[in-house]
C-alpha cells in the first residue's frame, strides 16, 4: 500500500504536495482484507481536497515575511530642537539580523571613535519591535573612553515593508555605566536598502 502511494504522489509531482487527503481514504484501505488503490478514494472524493486554505496561509506567511525587520536599513534618529524645528541626532546603516541581533554603522561619528556598535531585538506585534542597543563612545581623539550608550527603540513597520518609524531614547553614562551624563529622545525613521539601491537613492534623499 505504501508502495503504492509513493508512486502514486511521485507521478503527480509537486503539484499533488500541497492537497489534503482526508483521513476517509486511509481508512478504506486494507478494510476486511481488501486493499484498494490510493487513487480509487482520491478522485472520488475531491470535495474533501482544502485547497484554498493553503492559498491563504501561502499568502500571509508572504506578508509576514514582506513587512519584517529583518534587512539592510538606512536609519535616523531626530530630535526636536529650539525654535519648533528638528535635526538628525544620528545617521546610520543598520542590520537588522534574523537571529534578533543588530548592528549599526553611524556616519555621525569617526571610525576611531568606535563608529559601529551592537544590540539586541525581539518582536511585539504583527509589525512592532523593539530594540536594546549599546554604543561605546570614546572622545574626539579615539583615545578616552567616555563610557557606554544605551539607545532603546520601538518601531513600527509599514505593511510594505520599506520603511519603519518609531521613538527612541538614548542614555549616555561614564565608564562606570552608573552615573549619567546626558539623555535624549525623538523620533526614528528607516528606509529599506535592497540589491537595486544605490549611493544617491540612499544618501542622497532627506
Amino acid at each position: 500500500m505504501k508502495t503504492a502511494q509513493r508512486f502514486f504522489f511521485a507521478i503527480l509531482g509537486v503539484a499533488v504536495s500541497v492537497l489534503l487527503v482526508t483521513p476517509n481514504c486511509a481508512a478504506e484501505c486494507g478494510v476486511g482484507g481488501h486493499s484498494r488503490p490510493a487513487h480509487t478514494s482520491f478522485f472520488q472524493q475531491p470535495a474533501k481536497l482544502r485547497l484554498l486554505p493553503a492559498a491563504f496561509l501561502q499568502d500571509e506567511d508572504d506578508a509576514g515575511r514582506l513587512a519584517s525587520i529583518v534587512g539592510f536599513w538606512h536609519q535616523k534618529l531626530i530630535v526636536s530642537v529650539a525654535g519648533g524645528g528638528t535635526e538628525v541626532l544620528d545617521d546610520n546603516l543598520a542590520q537588522w539580523h534574523g537571529d534578533h541581533t543588530e548592528m549599526q554603522n553611524t556616519l555621525s561619528r569617526p571610525p576611531s571613535t568606535t563608529a559601529v556598535c551592537l544590540g539586541v531585538w525581539e518582536q511585539t506585534g504583527k509589525y512592532t519591535y523593539k530594540l536594546n542597543h549599546f554604543p561605546l563612545i570614546w572622545d574626539s581623539t579615539g583615545t578616552v573612553f567616555v563610557g557606554p550608550m544605551n539607545i532603546r527603540e520601538e518601531v513600527t513597520v509599514s505593511p510594505d515593508g520599506n520603511h519603519y518609524r518609531g521613538t527612541f531614547t538614548l542614555h549616555q553614562y561614564d565608564p562606570s555605566g552608573k552615573k549619567l551624563l546626558g539623555d535624549a529622545e525623538g523620533m526614528v525613521t528607516g528606509a529599506r536598502i535592497t540589491v537595486n539601491s544605490t549611493t544617491e537613492s540612499i544618501f542622497g534623499s532627506d
